[in-house]
């Protein structure tokens, strides 16, 4: 059985978006917000999505200064 990548953040299922990933459909449920279903070849660049975003977070909490 091939897996498939799941999401509730809109933030995430638009950068799969971006990277070519057309969802596969969505799941509703009335207690939690609307699951996208996207197919297994996701998978990677979801990694590299939830990789880049860590570091993004990371250099915000290093409290990192860029002085203009």
């Amino acid at each position: 059985m091939e897996l498939e990548v799941r999401t509730r953040s809109i933030q995430t299922a638009a950068a799969l978006i971006l990277l070519g990933h057309a969802p596969i459909g969505v799941v509703l449920d009335p207690v939690v917000a609307p699951t996208l279903r996207f197919p297994a070849t996701a998978a990677r660049d979801l990694r590299r999505f939830l990789d880049a975003k860590a570091g993004a977070e990371e250099f915000v909490r290093a409290g990192t200064v860029n002085a203009r």
